[in-house]
């Protein structure tokens, strides 16, 4: 579909250069005889030409700084090409410019319509940006053309994920699995969708698995944590819970879930953690209605304080 590659570029090259440099020698040698105009005018040529080779390198190779200022670029020279378009939207993606990616996939998408990859990438990115109702309908096409697609089954299982329906994402994220069983993330996802649903020993099969493979997986060491407790098996999900939080100590969902391990047996330390979780994330009231739930025996007064800052959220 594309018509040309840079890179296969220089072997067809050689046979233009060859002739240009051939012409150059022609016209060097009908100049004027004497050596020291031909001296002038050969460094001359070579210092000109040189220079030009090296500005257009330097600009070239500024191109290929990051993967979005390649894709632009590549949009700017072919702005019909919609897997331009598409690779500018997922170098935004990887960057977290979610807002970007969309506008880039979304011309994708509409230079070329039936590009199942570039509807599900655009409907994975709405995702991330909460907009759900028109990642379903780019989903619902994309599934219409090819119902076996990848991509377009592992975001429809996102997509229920993001609604907490997990039953239907369990589905999904099942036959994307199926697909791919080396796929870490999507594991992941569907440990996180059998927690929620109470499959605690399937789920803690994936965490396994996946920490076989990245045992420094923090991600993999929560949800692992969360199986656990969920089967009773306290003092295992404690030391899994504080494995993840010594690879990610700034993670509030590492903190409360060993908070809300430890409200038994250590209340104290429990009561610091909802508290440093509270600050990492303090546009939620999660951290601070466990918090006065915790508190609501031992210190009535401060848990009325918490659940006051707490219902300030809504």
């Amino acid at each position: 579909q594309d018509l040309a590659f840079e890179h296969r570029m220089y072997l067809p090259l050689a046979a233009v250069l060859t002739l240009l440099v051939l012409l150059a020698i022609g016209l060097l040698l009908k100049l004027p005889r004497t050596a020291l105009a031909g001296k002038v005018l050969a460094w001359g040529l070579l210092i000109c030409s040189t220079a030009w080779l090296l500005d257009a390198t330097i600009v070239r190779n500024d191109d290929y700084r990051t993967a979005i200022s390649l894709w632009r670029q590549t949009t700017q020279v072919a702005a019909h090409n919609a897997g331009a378009w598409t690779n500018l939207g997922l170098a935004f993606k990887d960057k977290g410019q979610f807002r970007d990616a969309a506008e880039a996939l979304q011309h994708a998408v509409e230079l070329k319509p039936d590009d199942v990859a570039a509807r599900a990438s655009y409907a994975g990115v709405l995702i991330e940006a909460g907009e759900l109702e028109l990642a379903e309908t780019q989903l619902q096409q994309a599934f219409e053309l090819a119902p076996t697609d990848y991509l377009t089954i592992l975001n429809l299982g996102n997509l229920e994920f993001a609604r907490q329906r997990y039953i239907e994402a369990i589905a999904y994220l099942s036959g994307a699995l199926g697909a791919k069983p080396e796929e870490r993330g999507v594991r992941l996802c569907l440990a996180a969708c059998l927690i929620n649903t109470g499959q605690f020993a399937e789920a803690e099969e994936h965490c396994r698995h996946v920490l076989r493979g990245e045992p420094n997986s923090s991600d993999a060491l929560l949800n692992l944590a969360c199986a656990l407790g969920g089967q009773g098996q306290t003092d295992s999900a404690i030391e899994a819970c504080r494995s993840a939080i010594e690879l990610g100590p700034s993670s509030p969902n590492a903190l409360g879930t060993l908070a809300l391990l430890l409200t038994s047996s250590n209340p104290a330390e429990a009561r610091q953690l909802y508290v440093r979780a509270a600050e990492l994330e303090p546009l939620l009231p999660t951290f601070d209605l466990a918090l006065g739930n915790l508190l609501v025996r031992s210190d009535p007064e401060e848990a009325a304080v918490v659940a006051v800052r707490a219902a300030s959220y809504a």
